[in-house]
């Protein structure tokens, strides 16, 4: 999936970016063993009634052996995808989300989205110093929902692509439940029964994503497999409640917003940087003052 550059030529990364890079070497593997598993079909006669995916694939096989998720573990998941926020640069120097027209924080998963949010705000407040930032979209769930006692001081809320909803709006939340889920959403994902492996369950936010992914692997990109939409509380939700052998499942980042989350995690670093490069200094002015206080009498020299 065009993973090529993610190590950032050596530099030191924020964490989430390093998790990245983790899920990044994963994929490839991924990617690779597919290859190598499509060819080997191709040259083989197919077997009599090979067993289906669906029993290697836990999105699928409920009935699988193993065990659920935490609700740490479920949410560590989703931060390896980072959200956007549109951020309000205060005069201390620090930062602040900044709610959006309708008085609440939006969380983004599309820089599209957010960036086209951002110009509208920057219109309607001219004098503010607005900006974006990045959060773990596990934190942004739990924050959204009101999970892991987490309290907000304001209405917060998650936007999934405005493109991929206006798409396919709720066809991943089962009908009897559309109701009930009418408040937050819909946040659909993809995934296919003809993907991933034992080690590798990728759900995509994009069907172009997931379209990408079947063509590294060696397929035909137009003739990628219908992907079955679900909805990223279903997925939590079966996580928590169903025992399943939920590990392989990894959230692939969507590729159109890799550009700005490399972005701002570059500007991360260096903010950091300079910080640790002030805290450094102040540290060694006060070594200074104090040898020039004890030379001066001032101040009694330290203990041997």
């Amino acid at each position: 999936m065009g993973k090529g550059g993610r190590g950032g030529g050596g530099k030191k990364q924020p964490k989430q970016a390093l998790a990245a890079d983790d899920d990044a070497a994963l994929l490839d593997a991924a990617i690779a063993q597919a290859a190598a598993e499509r060819a080997q079909m191709k040259q083989q006669p197919p077997a009599p009634a090979p067993p289906s995916s669906r029993a290697r694939n836990a999105l699928a096989d409920k009935s699988k052996a193993g065990s659920v998720l935490s609700m740490p573990d479920t949410l560590a998941k989703m931060d390896r995808v980072m959200a956007f926020t549109v951020a309000r640069l205060l005069p201390d120097g620090s930062k602040d989300v900044c709610p959006s027209s309708d008085g609440s924080v939006t969380f983004y998963t599309d820089a599209a989205d957010v960036n086209a949010d951002l110009a509208e705000l920057k219109a309607a407040h001219p004098d503010a110093k607005l900006g974006v930032d990045f959060t773990p979209l596990g934190r942004a769930f739990a924050l959204s929902q009101g999970l892991m006692g987490l309290k907000p001081p304001c209405p917060m809320r998650i936007q999934f692509s405005r493109r991929v909803v206006q798409e396919v709006g709720e066809a991943g939340v089962p009908a009897d439940l559309r109701s009930r889920m009418a408040g937050a959403g819909p946040f659909p994902l993809f995934f296919s029964e003809r993907l991933g492996s034992e080690a590798f369950t990728p759900v995509f936010f994009t069907r172009a994503d997931l379209n990408e992914f079947w063509a590294n692997t060696g397929g035909a990109y137009e003739k990628a497999p219908e992907p079955t939409v679900t909805d990223l509380r279903i997925v939590v939700a079966r996580t928590l409640q169903e025992p399943g052998q939920w590990e392989p499942l990894h959230y692939i980042p969507p590729k159109a917003s890799e550009a700005l989350t490399k972005e701002l995690a570059s500007k991360a670093d260096r903010e950091a940087a300079v910080t640790q490069g002030f805290a450094a200094g102040t540290q060694r002015l006060k070594a200074v003052a104090k040898a020039v206080a004890v030379e001066n009498g001032d101040e009694p020299p330290p203990l041997a």
